[in-house]
């Protein structure tokens, strides 16, 4: 389970802060239900999402002031106040329906908050349905209906009075306990102390108030916020029909998790409760930055052009004719798209940049309404080399940690480092190359990672006699040569591939932290693993990972080498050629640019940004 960051309690609320070693994200606002006591149902997630940049504050509710409906939704607001931004509100039962009620009429204070998360929420969006869950209820809890009666309080519904403590009636509300304790996640509470807590909410007051907002809720859909709605398939208390007229309402769908009750902290919260709460928030924010379907407009563009492809790259008088094309396209392209959309051709600080991406044989088009700040991991590279996600893949595979010094020795335009930087910032990398141009380019792509404050130097120098001392570097990471653009295949086979797998071998440390990770071709990665000399009785390498892709249309294979320790035997084999590495999702490949995104702070609009 994740550490979580520090914890904070007040007379107010209880504060768990977002870990100090990932960006901050948002303010979590957690609105309690009938128990007044979200801090001890939710405390286990609200420490889990504080290692995700989330700070959660989860509301103590006074409960002599909840006599009322805008006495409760009037505490959620001064807890508001003091939030810093952006504020995400999460809504339990009852207090989901605070939450409902505050983004539908109380439109002022609604506008601090980006977005909201009911979690198995009281149904107040319909009339119909709300009278249909009271009468749910009645039908469910009958020695409940009885202590209603009684005591004149609607609460003692859910608590079923001091006559019903058995197992089965805890489960049936959505706790995972036993007749005298109930468990909730991070703080196990007596029945009769939860029992006394529902108790004390003047809930006939509530009740009234809530059927009121049922008839005249007014529009949810104008000027609010994005809501998602969470509920489990086991709950009792407010089954998935209640909340069907709630997604309507707010144009969302229901996530339902298997095997939850109405708490949604029972066992196994950490697979279902936890993922979905992390998915709903980054939808969520990332909505928000982009606002509703048609409110996004642009009244400034520039055009950005690209050659890619070895045609071009290799012929000089292909490239003396595509300077002129690409100004052809690029004015073409203004034209048509002024003429079409009404925009203005700007070239600083245009809300939409359009980019247009030309290879041997394809054009491609595409519009970023994302970027990051250089600082985050954003910007772009000046120089293009091996596609991005590519890159991150080999550095992910390394497994970096804060301190390591990680060396590219064929490091070309140093797509790679700067992947990897932006990334994992606390390195300190170099980058060797023997081709002066291609450490030109790799020199103005340095500036983006150092830009984000990673140690980036390049050097001149033959990958086959670095200019660095034996054991100086944790992890190498290389692009190692094909034989194709650069070389020939044989001479990679008969002499390169030995003479800089041998270089590799003296300057990585000789311990278990020592790890070399390469990229071949599927054709050549046979005498690469040769020149590794694996199978040696005296080998210094073991082969922990191999993983195939398609560069293009060319098959290449990701090789993960680390080394081997005294007592290790060298001769187990080659690990099969897989499909995916053991740090990679079901989706494989697919999930590797999110999997990059999501290790960076969130993306901002481009309007007007310099992209």
């Amino acid at each position: 389970m994740a550490d979580g960051g520090y914890v904070q309690s007040t007379s107010s609320s209880f504060v768990v802060h977002a870990a100090s070693h990932v960006p901050r994200r948002a303010t979590l606002l957690w609105v309690p239900g009938a128990t007044h006591d979200s801090a001890a149902v939710f405390q286990g997630p609200m420490t889990a999402l504080a290692d995700s940049g989330y700070t959660s504050v989860a509301l103590f509710l006074e409960k002599s002031r909840c006599t009322s409906l805008s006495n409760y939704v009037g505490q959620v607001e001064d807890a508001l106040r003091n939030l810093e931004e952006p504020v995400v509100l999460l809504g339990h039962s009852l207090g989901g329906s605070i939450v409902e009620v505050l983004l539908a009429k109380k439109k002022d204070t609604a506008a601090k908050v980006q977005g909201a998360i009911l979690l198995c929420p009281v149904p107040v969006m319909s009339f119909c349905t709300y009278i249909c869950f009271f009468l749910h209820l009645l039908a469910t809890f009958c020695i409940g209906v009885f202590m209603v009666l009684v005591s004149m309080n609607v609460a003692q519904l859910v608590g079923g009075g001091y006559f019903c403590r058995s197992a089965h009636r805890c489960q049936s509300i959505g706790f995972a306990g036993n007749p005298s304790i109930v468990t909730i996640t991070g703080s196990p509470q007596t029945f009769q102390q939860y029992h006394e807590g529902i108790a004390k909410v003047e809930s006939v007051n509530l009740l009234l108030g809530l059927l009121g907002f049922s008839l005249c809720r007014g529009k949810s859909e104008d000027g609010n916020k994005p809501v998602s709605l969470i509920a489990g398939s086991g709950d009792v208390l407010t089954p998935l029909w209640c909340h069907e007229s709630t997604a309507a309402a707010w144009s969302t769908d229901i996530v339902s998790l298997e095997g939850q009750g109405h708490f949604l902290s029972d066992e196994d919260w950490q697979s279902t409760l936890l993922p979905a709460l992390k998915q709903q928030l980054e939808r969520l924010l990332k909505t928000c930055l982009l606002g509703k379907p048609g409110v996004l407009t642009f009244t400034t563009f520039r055009n950005f052009l690209r050659f890619s492809g070895r045609r071009v790259c290799h012929h000089e008088h292909i490239m003396c004719c595509s300077t002129f094309f690409m100004i052809g396209v690029a004015v073409a392209a203004a034209t048509a798209i002024a003429s079409k959309q009404g925009w203005r051709a700007q070239v600083r600080r245009p809300d939409l940049e359009v980019r247009i991406l030309v290879s041997d044989s394809d054009i491609l088009v595409d519009l970023p309404l994302l970027v990051q700040s250089i600082p985050s991991g954003g910007g772009e590279l000046c120089s293009a080399g091996m596609a991005a996600p590519v890159a991150w893949a080999l550095a992910r595979s390394a497994e970096l940690k804060q301190g390591d010094r990680v060396l590219d020795p064929m490091c070309g335009k140093a797509v790679i480092l700067v992947e990897a930087a932006l990334s994992w910032p606390n390195c300190h990398y170099i980058g060797v190359d023997l081709d002066a141009s291609q450490l030109s380019g790799a020199r103005s792509n340095a500036q983006l990672a150092q830009a984000s404050g990673a140690r980036l130097d390049l050097l001149l120098g033959d990958a086959q006699r670095l200019p660095l001392p034996d054991r100086s570097v944790d992890a190498v990471i290389c692009d190692i040569p094909f034989g194709r653009q650069y070389g020939t295949v044989e001479g990679c086979r008969d002499s390169l591939y030995k003479a800089v797998l041998k270089e590799f071998d003296r300057v990585v440390r000789s311990d278990a932290d020592g790890r070399l990770i390469l990229i071949s071709s599927l054709e050549q990665e046979p005498w690469v693993l040769e020149a590794a000399n694996l199978h040696s009785a005296q080998a210094s390498w073991l082969c922990y990972a191999r993983r195939e892709l398609k560069l293009g249309f060319l098959d290449a294979s990701i090789i993960v080498l680390r080394r081997r320790q005294p007592g290790q035997d060298s001769a187990n084999g080659l690990p099969e050629l897989a499909k995916r590495l053991w740090w990679e999702t079901s989706a494989g490949r697919g999930d590797w640019a999110s999997l990059k995104v999501s290790e960076r702070p969130l993306m901002q609009a481009t309007r007007g940004r310099e992209i």
